[in-house]
């Protein structure tokens, strides 16, 4: 089967497409992209489960890979599971087809898919569990520096930097508001029986704030 890794990708990548229209649409993950992540994950799972040493990482890397790439893409979690779960679905998919090929349509077989069904899916979902967690690990990174770049440029704003146009755009963005508007400072002691932040209450009532 590994003769045919590359049309066994293809194929993969065309089921992918047929069922979300997130990766059909090439946007963020282009067609290339998910071709070359889909060949990584069935490369190493054929590996897997045929015993084989790994060349490079093995089916775990590869399904971390996935998470963090894809989580640095900010591709729904959701989304990323049902591709992994199409990819391995065309993986049994082939290998049931591949095994009847070779062995015939009698009962012996059949007793052969069932085992190796059980063992592919297994694979699968052990891995998609490593695939999300990587995601979620990336998301949190990500969301950490986001947090530092916004704090700092957050700082930048109130040390009078504005008036830097590069400085004013990349705040702008940071903070998610446009780069020209009116605005409020409002500076106040902090009440320590009052919440940390106000920016929920004000959300409520439609307003858009952010608090250091």
């Amino acid at each position: 089967m590994l003769a045919d890794l590359d049309r066994l990708t293809d194929r993969a990548v065309d089921d992918i497409h047929a069922h979300s229209g997130t990766y059909a649409s090439g946007a963020p993950v282009t067609r290339q992209d998910l071709w070359e992540i889909c060949r990584d994950n069935l490369l190493r799972a054929l590996e897997d489960f045929g015993g084989l040493a790994a060349t490079g990482g093995d089916f775990e890397w590869a399904a971390r890979e996935t998470g963090r790439r894809r989580a640095e893409q900010d591709v729904p979690l959701d989304t990323v599971l049902r591709a992994y779960r199409r990819g391995g679905r065309v993986l049994w998919q082939v290998m049931a087809e591949h095994l009847r090929a070779r062995a015939g349509r009698d009962s012996d077989s059949r007793d052969v898919e069932l085992d190796m069904a059980s063992g592919v899916w297994e694979t699968i979902d052990r891995y998609s569990v490593a695939m999300a967690d990587a995601y979620r690990i990336a998301q949190l990174e990500l969301q950490s520096r986001q947090d530092t770049r916004r704090v700092a440029l957050f700082e930048a704003l109130l040390d009078g930097r504005a008036d830097d146009p590069a400085v004013a755009a990349a705040a702008a963005a940071a903070l998610g508001v446009p780069p020209v508007d009116r605005y409020v400072v409002v500076v106040a002691a902090q009440d320590p029986a009052a919440p940390p932040h106000p920016a929920p209450a004000l959300e409520a009532r439609g307003m858009w704030s952010y608090w250091r």
